[in-house]
């Protein structure tokens, strides 16, 4: 029978001098290469306590609606949406570079006519690499810098990338970058691209 991923945490609190050995058997069943992107939505305490949340949790039902069919058009998989975060896997850099251009670009497009309680504007991040994947959810470094950049770092309708995505992307045409940016989040530097668009 195969262990869960609780079972190799408790492994850990019984045996604790084979954690090297745990955590690479953790690594080879649960560990995949994923595209995080996190998506945050702008002004969200601002708007909350001006308009109310259950405002704001209709205007995002709206936003999720609009993000879905993007999301699996580009071939990613949207994992959660909590408070005010949509989080999404892909296989695939360029799926997650397309579906953030088109997500914001129709983001923009159904909120711009909109009276400003309703307008909505989403933060995007992007980060690659190994993570684990369990229970449907990601843990793992491509998280954490997914959501420093679309949390943290990006401003209502941007779409920030870290340097490895934007090496991978500046070899096809169509993708257009930023200068370089460097910033120290959390006691971590970064480097990031704002993706233009």
């Amino acid at each position: 029978m195969k262990k869960k991923f609780e079972e190799f945490l408790d492994l850990i609190e019984t045996a604790p001098e084979k954690y090297d050995e745990i955590e690479n058997e953790v690594w080879k069943k649960f560990g995949v290469s994923k595209v995080i992107l996190i998506s945050d939505s702008t002004n969200f305490t601002q708007k909350t306590r001006e308009f109310g949340i259950l405002h704001f949790l209709y205007q995002y039902n709206k936003v999720i609606s609009i993000v879905e069919p993007i999301a699996k058009k580009n071939h990613g998989k949207i994992l959660k949406c909590s408070a005010d975060n949509i989080l999404m896997t892909f296989d695939d850099i360029k799926d997650a570079a397309n579906c953030s251009i088109e997500i914001q670009k129709k983001i923009n497009s159904f909120s711009s006519d909109l009276p400003k309680k309703d307008k909505f504007g989403l933060c995007i991040g992007i980060a690659n690499g190994k993570v684990l994947s369990f229970n449907n959810d990601v843990y793992g470094d491509a998280v954490n810098i997914a959501y420093k950049l679309g949390e943290d770092l990006a401003k209502d309708g941007e779409i920030l990338v870290e340097e490895q995505i934007y090496e991978h992307l500046k070899t096809f045409l169509g993708y257009k970058f930023s200068k370089k940016i460097r910033k120290k989040v959390s006691n971590v530097d970064i480097n990031y691209f704002k993706v233009r668009y």
